[in-house]
């Protein structure tokens, strides 16, 4: 358990990123002693925090608390989240400027974390499996930024320095302004978005996070560039996003696990089902029961200080203190929560039909195209009325969030097929191959079936827009695919004409006495040779020598452009086969050829 904390930790000295860790690793943490002598009106907001959260906590388990009685508790909170990359002039994915899939990587963790989908849950011991909960906490990036233009939810800003310092004020809280992080890009409106700062921080330090009641300009989660998401410029031991899933558990006003008391088992995390721990467990990756304070520790939780590899769970009092967060009056109520858009998948008339959300928003945005907007922009549903066929979409905002639903508008549509993805209505390729084709648009509300009669041709995935056909001789075949959806159906068909493209080869001389010579005819591309060429002996009929035909092809190691050599000249004389292995043929079919050493 453990006491809590706010914007930064009081200052000290941690271990560089992947090297030696000495005390802790993470910059958050308040002390209600500093506060009430320093700041007693950030203490009250604490107090008031916690004192919402017991409350919500013994109704929850009191079964008091449902949808009806308490508008949220239900639902699944969806935070839009905008990252500020604090980078020194590096290209993208380069050093601190790191990549839009490292990004995307961290979003990915914390999703997993938060709803315990995370792989590594099987690791939580059977003594804490009952309280591991999924949060019902999910987080995007934000599709639209505070002036309601489109973004992708990533801001890259040159800073002011290379690295920077967290430096503390003296209430335990972090002075911003003299470790002047936030002041490259100030944060989004804190009541719609989680903002995410990410830079090279000194001294070791992971990260840190606003509690709630900081000043708004500021408030969010800092995290070290090399500590974030799980891919990309990334450091060990702390590679798996798990800084960020612990510093968004702080900004979601949970404390560290032993109570920020050192070792005296005397702090409190506020949560009564994470066991009182003696310390924390810091650059360690433990296993098995440990115990201090009298107790089991749950080291594993994600508000320790354990490896990225050795943190798996948050508990039910952990998620009902930060869901209580955003029931009406909670610190984090001001987010918008927005559903799915229900309604009609496909429509095949003139009528008007009506498209919904369930959200807290005061006014949404809805966007369309290949429809008419009837009546409902604004509000929570939406009219439309057809346009022409074809596919369609419905997009809604609000509050940093989008959701958008694809739906088809009249009969099945057809603009042609794609094979090898070049667009034609004849098209041709190599035998034993397959060959890509799709029917393009393709239309998810749509049924697909690929059909040919030839018993030498083959198409994989029949029943989708998007096949693959393959056929065993030099000819043409007739292909056809039906699509069908409620509003009718079509029938197209298809011509692939195929030819054998596989190089032809003589072996000579036979019989041999220095070298065997395999010459080939007509090389089009790596396709049309083998895959390898081995020798064995009729003796032993094992393996005497071996050519990976592609590999000589790749490094253009073919003499004169078309010939492979094999040195016999020290093998004993008598009697060889020469295989010729292919196995993009039928069958993987395989040429035998007698060679003689004399």
């Amino acid at each position: 358990m453990k006491l809590p904390l706010l914007f930064l930790l009081v200052f000290a000295y941690f271990g560089v990123l992947g090297q030696n860790q000495t005390s802790e690793k993470c910059g958050s943490s308040i002390n209600y002693e500093k506060l009430q002598k320093y700041n007693p009106a950030l203490l009250n907001y604490f107090k008031e925090i916690d004192r919402k959260a017991a409350e919500y906590s013994e109704k929850q388990t009191q079964g008091q608390i449902s949808p009806k009685s308490i508008p949220n508790t239900g639902t699944i909170v969806t935070i839009p989240v905008v990252v500020h990359v604090i980078h020194n002039g590096e290209p993208v994915g380069v050093g601190r400027n790191i990549s839009d899939d490292q990004i995307t990587s961290q979003i990915a963790v914390l999703n997993e974390d938060y709803r315990r989908l995370n792989a590594d849950r099987v690791n939580t011991p059977s003594e804490f499996a009952g309280v591991a909960a999924d949060t019902k906490i999910e987080f995007r990036l934000a599709c639209t930024d505070p002036n309601g233009n489109p973004t992708n939810g990533i801001r890259r800003v040159q800073g002011n320095f290379s690295s920077y310092t967290v430096v503390s004020n003296p209430d335990g809280t972090v002075n911003e302004a003299s470790t002047s992080i936030k002041a490259n890009d100030p944060a989004w409106n804190r009541d719609q978005y989680l903002n995410i700062w990410t830079c090279d921080l000194n001294l070791g330090v992971l990260g840190y996070a606003t509690f709630p009641g900081g000043a708004a300009n500021v408030d969010g989660v800092v995290v070290q560039y090399n500590a974030f998401g799980r891919t990309g410029n990334v450091s060990s031991p702390y590679n798996k996003g798990r800084t960020a899933t612990h510093e968004v558990g702080h900004w979601l006003s949970l404390f560290h696990i032993w109570g920020d008391d050192g070792s005296a088992c005397t702090g409190t995390d506020q949560v009564a089902d994470t066991p009182n721990q003696g310390g924390n467990y810091v650059g360690q990756c433990p296993s098995g029961q440990k115990s201090s304070c009298g107790t089991s520790n749950m080291y594993m939780n994600y508000m320790d200080y354990t490896d990225d590899a050795c943190m798996n769970l948050f508990t039910t009092g952990q998620m009902n203190r930060m869901k209580a967060l955003f029931l009406p009056g909670g610190a984090r109520s001001g987010f918008v929560q927005l559903s799915d858009i229900s309604g009609i998948g496909t429509i095949c008339d003139n009528n008007n039909y009506t498209f919904s959300v369930t959200s807290s928003a005061t006014s949404l945005n809805w966007t369309v195209s290949n429809l008419t907007i009837v009546s409902g922009q604004g509000t929570n549903t939406l009219t439309v009325k057809r346009i022409f066929n074809g596919p369609a979409t419905i997009t809604v905002r609000a509050g940093g969030l989008c959701m958008s639903k694809t739906i088809a508008v009249g009969p099945p549509q057809f603009a042609g097929f794609l094979v090898n993805g070049q667009s034609t209505s004849n098209g041709t390729g190599c035998t034993n191959s397959y060959i890509p084709i799709a029917a393009v648009p393709n239309d998810p509300s749509s049924n697909y079936y690929w059909s040919q009669s030839d018993p030498n041709g083959f198409i994989a995935n029949a029943s989708q827009s998007s096949t693959a056909f393959t056929g065993y001789n030099a000819s043409c075949y007739y292909l056809n695919v039906s699509i069908s959806n409620v509003c009718g159906s079509r029938s197209e068909n298809l011509t692939i004409c195929l030819n054998s493209c596989f190089a032809k080869y003589t072996v000579f001389p036979n019989p041999a006495n220095d070298y065997i010579t395999i010459d080939f005819d007509h090389i089009e591309s790596a396709e049309s040779l083998p895959d390898e060429i081995v020798l064995l002996s009729e003796k032993s009929t094992k393996t005497i020598k071996s050519v990976n035909v592609q590999s000589v092809y790749k490094n253009n190691g073919l003499k004169n452009g078309k010939q492979i050599e094999i040195d016999v000249k020290e093998l004993p004389r008598g009697t060889y086969y020469l295989h010729v292995k292919n196995s993009r043929l039928k069958d993987k079919e395989l040429d035998v050829i007698r060679i003689l050493l004399q």
